[in-house]
């Protein structure tokens, strides 16, 4: 995700499916990535649950981050068992 202005990065929100939890992420990294193109990873959560579905979970960082550029990598496991 590429912005035109530096945003301050405090926090980052997942959501369940809506239908079925097979299609719930398991894990997700997020990562700033810099002027030169280096992804610096700001965030790795694994082991992600919901208990609803079309829930939110809201993380937060330990250090906030400032940037233009994010790219976020989501993982889900589960629907490769299908």
């Amino acid at each position: 995700m590429k912005l035109d202005e530096e945003i301050t990065f405090k926090a980052f929100g997942i959501k369940s499916a809506n239908d079925e939890p097979y299609r719930d992420p398991d894990s997700m990294e997020l990562y700033l990535v810099d002027d030169d193109e280096n992804e610096i990873l700001i965030m790795k959560i694994s082991g992600i649950n919901f208990d609803d579905r079309w829930q939110t979970k809201i993380y937060s960082l330990s250090k906030c981050q400032k940037g233009k550029f994010f790219k976020i990598n989501i993982q889900n496991d589960k629907i490769n068992q299908f």
